[in-house]
């Protein structure tokens, strides 16, 4: 069946929520439902999830929308707030009122979801409501996402809890503790479960029994690949088809849709609009941050995925960048590769989660080709870990010589990569990167200790040794004779085309021992000319999960974009760039 998307801001609330609708190209349609993503860590894990669950309800005959939550993903507002949870639950409850204009909808909540949507149940009718492994306590979901951060080992800051890079404020903790599903006073025509095996007690079951509502649930366990890291996430095809065909079940008979009560509109921030752009045959999707005010000749910075989630990048950080620099006149393209997040596939088949693909630097080209129509004249490019394989690749690729002046690679691991390596974490193949886990298990006796009660792992180490004894031969050899590496004849070559690039690395990332090992007296020479720029982050992990480690690499990019001098600015908080 032919599909129709829209994608685009809806007012709910006192914010504006990026809102996406599938619906069957026919205007008969039977229900229209509503998915509420989690709010954590989750989010991101399961975005595909939901996609794909939305695009299988609209084949069905449904109009399906999902949103980003305020300070969530492409949304306004920003968390931490001490009224984020609030936001939520006002803003899905407005949301379902709207749609009520037309038709009663049915809603689907996803894990968090079903605490932030208990205002909504109870105040809101429903067709069909569907709890996909709902957190029944807040008091659990607060405590799960203290686990993450113990588990990191980070700490609260200022009295915030960073849950994993999703920050919430100690009111929004206290918030949430209180909410339970044993306060439901459900208004729904039916309601239906699917939840792990363990979880035995149902407790909320009882409100629907006693408004003599129909109740159904059922066991799953595929939740345990669905909340993986979204690279490593699969799509929960059994649960998605129970889901479907329950709401199949529960549909009336179809109706044609007349008229919609959402307008998805462009968003208007202070110092930007921002508006979706899909690009070529395969629809590659972008959301285009524009400053208001802007320089004459200023570069538009342009930003692929990092690793397999989507546009708005890990823990937000696209969308804070983008509009960031918009408030200092820099416009700037956040996108989706072909097979990645809201973008098509650029070849038919099923879904894929792969990081690295050999096709990412041409989905970069075809959007710097519509930004070139569009009128911009000039270019920078940022990647974070595979987007800084994108962003490199590209370089390498550039037959049409559009004017690229900055291209900012961090956390880089991987940065030439064919068919056949691993399409999601291609650094674990690296000697260097073992060498360079080693090295850092050496300052630790319990390492020690696991090591000489594991003689399975005696050969390993064994050759890790002698490949990175070898490697200093043939480093030392090169550097007599003066040769090259490529990676450094490439950086050389990008150089001489005025493109600028910095390197920017998180303490004891395993990409800056790879890099280092293939760089010598050229790579010198060019980074003490300035043309190539080699930064470490003084705080900070692989995909900065703390908001102070993502402020002081948006600060960098931001003074080196807006041409101020990084040493003239104080940066706030412990993190900064030397």
């Amino acid at each position: 069946m032919t599909l129709k998307q829209y994608f685009g801001w809806n007012t709910a609330g006192n914010h504006q929520l990026f809102t996406s609708e599938y619906r069957p190209s026919q205007n008969e349609v039977l229900d229209t439902v509503i998915v509420a993503p989690p709010i954590g860590p989750e989010y991101m894990h399961c975005k595909a999830a939901l996609r794909q669950l939305c695009l299988q309800l609209a084949e069905q005959g449904f109009r399906a929308l999902t949103f980003d939550w305020p300070g969530y993903g492409n949304s306004s507002g920003e968390i931490p707030s001490s009224h984020h949870v609030s936001d939520c639950q006002q803003a899905l409850t407005e949301l379902i009122r709207k749609e009520s204009l037309t038709g009663i909808p049915s809603l689907i909540v996803l894990r968090s979801a079903s605490l932030l949507a208990i205002d909504a149940i109870n105040q809101c009718q429903l067709n069909s409501l569907f709890f996909w492994y709902p957190y029944t306590q807040g008091k659990a979901f607060v405590r799960d996402l203290q686990l993450i951060d113990r588990a990191m080992g980070i700490t609260e800051t200022q009295g915030c809890l960073t849950a994993g890079g999703y920050p919430l404020s100690i009111a929004d903790q206290e918030r949430l503790t209180t909410l339970t599903l044993n306060t439901l006073e459900p208004k729904s025509q039916a309601c239906h479960t699917l939840h792990m095996p363990d979880a035995k007690r149902l407790g909320f079951r009882s409100a629907f029994e006693h408004a003599e509502i129909p109740f159904s649930s059922k066991t799953s366990t595929e939740l345990r690949k669905l909340a993986r890291q979204a690279e490593y996430s699969v799509l929960p095809v059994s649960d998605i088809a129970c889901i479907v065909q329950t709401l199949i079940n529960d549909s009336q008979p179809p109706s044609e849709l007349s008229s919609t009560s959402i307008n998805l509109s462009e968003l208007d921030l202070t110092d930007a609009t921002e508006s979706v752009i899909q690009v070529g045959d395969n629809s590659l999707f972008g959301v285009m941050t524009r400053a208001r005010k802007t320089r004459t000749g200023q570069p538009c910075l342009l930003i692929p995925n990092t690793g397999a989630g989507h546009h708005v990048g890990p823990n937000r950080i696209h969308t804070t960048l983008a509009r960031t620099l918009a408030q200092h006149g820099v416009s700037s393209l956040r996108f989706d590769l072909s097979h990645l997040g809201n973008s098509g596939p650029r070849f038919s088949g099923k879904p894929s989660s792969h990081a690295y693909t050999e096709q990412a630097a041409d989905d970069l080209h075809e959007m710097i080709k519509a930004l070139h129509k569009a009128g911009f004249a000039k270019f920078s490019l940022f990647g974070i870990c595979s987007g800084a394989h994108t962003v490199f690749q590209y370089l390498r690729r550039n037959s049409d010589k559009h004017a690229i002046e900055h291209a900012f690679l961090v956390n880089a691991n991987r940065l030439y990569w064919s068919t056949g390596d691993d399409p999601w974490a291609p650094e674990k193949e690296d000697d260097s990167a073992e060498a360079h886990y080693h090295q850092q298990q050496m300052r630790q006796i319990s390492a020690w200790w696991n090591l000489l009660k594991s003689p399975q792992k005696w050969l390993r180490l064994t050759i890790t040794i002698l490949n990175r004894l070898k490697h200093i031969l043939s480093k030392t050899i090169s550097k007599n004779t003066q040769s090259a590496t490529v990676f450094e004849r490439d950086c050389e070559r990008f150089s001489l085309q005025d493109a600028q690039l910095h390197f920017v690395f998180s303490p004891d990332e395993p990409g800056e021992r790879i890099l280092s090992d293939q760089s010598g007296a050229l790579m010198k020479q060019l980074i003490s000319h300035g043309r190539v720029h080699w930064n470490h982050l003084v705080n900070g992990d692989h995909t900065f999960t703390r908001a102070e480690d993502r402020t002081a690499l948006i600060n960098h990019i931001v003074d080196t974009l807006s041409e101020m001098n990084p040493l003239e600015k104080q940066h706030q908080g412990p993190a900064s760039i030397d």
